[in-house]
């Protein structure tokens, strides 16, 4: 059976799996199959019929609408991967734990479907070094006294499946700083090679829209400001491609507002740093791209243990079509406006006088819920492009924390 949505079914030993999200911006194109002609089934079947030329033993489920639906499967997976090497330990078989816990998740999707991955792989080790967490969905974790309670062995990380990352999203940002083809076999030929590299996972706790504590974990850029706003605006659209963020990005320009923070840095050496300054937008970058090939953080190495942060002061409205072409060829930090640095951890507060409104467009549907006194104050967070919660946040990296694939 190649179709499975019962996670129940889930936990359980399979080495490779693959998570195909058909909802994402350009999965129908890139996959091969009609949006308009093929049913669901049939373009199930052809997918999964293709992922099994390269993976003949995979077991292949697909996204639904819901949300978080691939964050539940991830979550599921990796519980199964836990309580199998429990088997393992139990039994003293250290013979099988070298041979049959090698693991390959793959997602076929964009950045937020890769990111709903992250999410549920690394909460799944949060329940599991502590009881106390009970539910993927809710992104919760009792918060110990410890000033970092949740340090993962290398023992434990060991167990993370491999990610392989097919693009049929329409960021792809990513795939892009990995280096990875847009084709999909050819993308699978790279995965099956067996070739990784590890990468730091980043780790923010923050607010969510309804404000409630939150942990999330994520492999490419979380950011504040400016740019969480046209997230939101571009997740409004039914369709997802470089002029819906160019054009987004452009309209959000016009209404931006400068934000008072508090910005406070812990460099590699110990030493801190606090910038207390207004600003359009924050990038919290492991990665270099975001906003579907925006070059925010040209020198960005994602497995050395450090954030690449990007401030912009300024933003130029008059400018904007010059500075957005800057931003995408990767020149734009060199502006005076523009103040890079390099972290192990950041802390963003919103300063006292930024309670003012700085929300300039609606909110996306997953915020509806949200008290509306809130909403009027909020400065909104964005993770690879989806829009998360408010200030303040706390980020740090678990130092090549993950294994992808690469070329």
């Amino acid at each position: 059976m190649i179709l499975q949505t019962d996670l129940q079914n889930l936990r359980r030993k399979q080495k490779v799996y693959g998570i195909v999200n058909l909802h994402s911006g350009a999965a129908n194109e890139m996959l091969g199959v009609s949006e308009t002609t093929d049913s669901v089934a049939q373009k199930n079947n052809r997918i999964a019929k293709e992922i099994k030329k390269h993976f003949p033993d995979s077991l292949v489920v697909f996204t639904t609408e819901q949300k978080k639906s691939a964050s539940r499967l991830a979550y599921a997976y990796m519980q199964g991967i836990l309580k199998e090497q429990e088997k393992i330990d139990d039994a003293h078989d250290t013979a099988n734990a070298n041979t049959e816990m090698e693991h390959l998740i793959l997602v076929f999707g964009g950045d937020g479907t890769i990111g709903q991955v992250v999410h549920g792989l690394f909460h799944a080790l949060l329940a599991h070094t502590d009881s106390s967490i009970s539910h993927p969905d809710l992104y919760q974790e009792k918060r110990k006294k410890e000033s970092n309670p949740y340090q993962f062995s290398e023992q434990l990380l060991s167990l993370l499946p491999k990610l392989g990352v097919v693009n049929t999203g329409s960021g792809g940002d990513l795939a892009r700083y990995l280096d990875l083809p847009s084709d999909f076999s050819v993308c699978l030929e790279i995965i099956k090679k067996g070739k990784s590299r590890s990468i730091d996972v980043g780790r923010l706790e923050s607010y969510d829209l309804e404000n409630q504590k939150r942990t999330f974990f994520f492999l490419n850029v979380a950011s504040v400001g400016l740019s969480a706003e046209i997230a939101d605006r571009v997740n409004r659209k039914k369709r997802k491609n470089f002029m819906s963020y160019f054009l987004a990005s452009f309209r959000e320009n016009l209404t931006a507002k400068k934000i008072p923070l508090q910005v406070q840095v812990h460099s590699k050496d110990g030493t801190r740093q606090t910038i207390e300054s207004s600003a359009i937008l924050v990038a919290i970058c492991n990665g270099k791209f975001f906003g579907q090939g925006m070059e925010i953080a040209p020198y960005a190495l994602a497995e050395d243990g450090l954030f690449d942060v990007t401030i912009f002061h300024q933003w130029n409205r008059l400018l904007a079509p010059l500075q957005l072409r800057r931003l995408y060829k990767g020149t734009l930090y060199r502006s005076r406006e523009v103040q890079a640095l390099r972290c192990r951890q950041i802390e963003i507060s919103a300063s006292p006088q930024s309670a003012m409104p700085v929300v300039s467009s609606p909110l996306s549907d997953a915020s509806k819920t949200a008290p509306k006194t809130a909403k009027k104050s909020m400065v909104l967070i964005e993770i690879d492009g989806e829009l998360i919660g408010q200030l303040p946040l706390t980020a740090d990296l678990i130092h090549k924390g993950l294994r992808v694939c690469v070329r």
